[in-house]
């Protein structure tokens, strides 16, 4: 988060001409012209009562200009890189919520954004120890078929409606 200035930058604000910059061009000459103060300056006063009307569009203006200059655009449009031979696996529970037993357990194996393979399987009567132990053997059997060491570092939880894995205690579907 930016820090917020504490010094002014540049010059100071003229408060008299940005005021005048709101009268109509004839009010502002026969108030500062050579009847009034005699500080209107035909050269000068165009240009300073322009640039007050306008000054948050200019500034804005600027700005873009600068970002675009410290953050040129790509002169040629960006590809995403081949993902041909890089494999990713994710390990998916299957269950109600996140502190409920597992209903079953799988791997997706990914090669950029394709599915490769799902492998996986229900885990009801499995104790802890055992869902390791399966989940290890999983990772083992990826490792010697793609070269995978490790899962994704987020696990995707999935509901009990989702798992694929037939018969299926919680799918009963009629033939």
């Amino acid at each position: 988060m930016p820090r917020p200035r504490t010094e002014k930058r540049g010059r100071p604000k003229n408060k008299k001409c940005g005021a005048c910059a709101l009268l109509d061009i004839d009010e502002c000459k026969r108030i500062h012209g050579p009847e009034g103060d005699n500080c209107f300056d035909e050269s000068v006063c165009h240009r300073r009562r322009s640039y007050h009307r306008n000054k948050s569009k200019i500034n804005s203006d600027l700005r873009r200009a600068r970002r675009k200059e410290k953050f040129p655009e790509p002169t040629k449009p960006l590809s995403p890189p081949d993902t041909k031979g890089i494999y990713g696996a994710v390990l998916i529970l299957y269950q109600e919520h996140s502190d409920s037993p597992v209903h079953a357990i799988a791997a997706e194996i990914w090669e950029g954004d394709k599915l490769i393979q799902s492998v996986g399987k229900h885990s009801m009567g499995m104790y802890s120890p055992d869902a390791v132990n399966y989940i290890a053997e999983l990772l083992q059997l990826i490792n010697e078929e793609y070269g995978i060491r490790r899962f994704e570092p987020e696990v995707s939880s999935r509901k009990i409606e989702e798992c694929p894995y037939r018969p299926c205690p919680y799918h009963t579907e009629t033939a």
